[in-house]
């Protein structure tokens, strides 16, 4: 029997050309389309565990951020997307879109939580 990877590879997904979707760790996705991109759980901070456990305050790395969250020549920010707010999910989303508004774009935040 076939896995479900394998099985999706032969069916394909006819997914329109120039869609890119990136993963971007833990739950994390940058989807590009037609020059617009959508982060959705953009946790790329990776705040240690034992700052958490000393209760630390989880801040973003701004490092990986300029790492992780430069868009490609000609795309733009269109949005960010939270599925809940454990820092996990929610750490790094608000700078991001500081970083797209000092860019100069109009950018929404959006959770669930």
């Amino acid at each position: 029997m076939t896995g479900v990877a394998d099985e999706l590879e032969a069916r394909g997904l006819d997914l329109p050309g120039g869609l890119d979707i990136r993963w971007l760790g833990v739950s994390g996705f940058l989807i590009t389309y037609g020059g617009q991109a959508l982060m959705i759980d953009p946790y790329v901070s990776r705040v240690p565990l034992r700052s958490l456990l000393l209760r630390r305050r989880a801040l973003p790395d701004q490092a990986m951020i300029e790492r992780y969250a430069t868009l490609p020549e000609g795309v733009t920010l269109a949005g960010v997307l939270v599925g809940h707010t454990h820092f996990d999910h929610a750490v790094d989303a608000p700078a991001i879109c500081k970083r797209a508004r000092r860019a100069g774009l109009r950018v929404g935040l959006a959770w669930r939580g």
